[in-house]
């Protein structure tokens, strides 16, 4: 939400009064600095943690199982669309 906010300064910039671009402007190092901290003890906790990293594992393997569905199906669905039906021929 900060990063968001702090990076739509460019209509507070120009009027002149009240100065509010400034503070948009230092809220963008604070939310850096939330996003960086955060992704910091994201990485100190799976590496601390062994049945996080699993449940991590698991959870990927098991998108990655939906994403081949997916891709299959539709690869599919093109080849079907290419090849003429024996009816039609």
């Amino acid at each position: 939400m900060l990063g968001f906010a702090a990076n739509q300064p460019i209509g507070l910039i120009l009027v002149p009064y009240p100065p509010l671009g400034l503070a948009s402007i230092c809220f963008i190092v604070l939310s850096a600095y939330l996003v960086v901290l955060g992704i910091y003890s994201s990485a100190l906790s799976v590496a601390n943690d062994n049945v996080l990293r699993r449940a991590i594992r698991k959870s990927v393997e098991q998108q990655s199982d939906l994403l081949d569905k997916i891709g299959t199906a539709q690869m599919e669905r093109q080849l079907q669309n290419r090849v003429p039906i024996a009816n039609e021929i």
